[in-house]
């Protein structure tokens, strides 16, 4: 489990530098700039009632789909591993790319050839 956790909620790289640029400059629970928290939980008794339980990925994913950031972060404060219950995220989509044109003909050799390439 991470101990000492940080969660910043922005839209681009250049919020998100700003962001770690003013977390650093005042580090700590509660210290930071607006958009960024951050939780010390070296001294917490043990993992939240909320781990381990069945409902827990359902829950989340369902506060995922909802956009609900706020619950989100503060579940992750609060020393719940809610990265390891997201839904999976499924990547890009696939592009069938067309057939090129600069092989006309295909690179098996052909019947009653040497096998070399043409």
């Amino acid at each position: 489990m991470l101990r000492c956790r940080l969660a910043v909620t922005v839209r681009t790289v250049a919020e998100l530098a700003d962001a770690l640029a003013g977390f650093a400059a005042h580090p700590g629970p509660g210290t930071g700039p607006a958009g960024v928290r951050s939780a010390d939980l070296r001294t917490a008794a043990g993992p939240p009632l909320i781990e381990g339980l069945e409902e827990t990925r359902a829950y989340v994913a369902a506060l995922w789909q909802g956009g609900r950031l706020e619950q989100l972060t503060r579940l992750w404060l609060a020393g719940a591993d809610v990265c390891a219950v997201l839904p999976a995220h499924p990547g890009p989509a696939a592009v069938e790319l067309p057939a090129t044109v600069l092989r006309p003909r295909p690179l098996e050799p052909g019947p009653g050839t040497d096998g070399a390439p043409q």
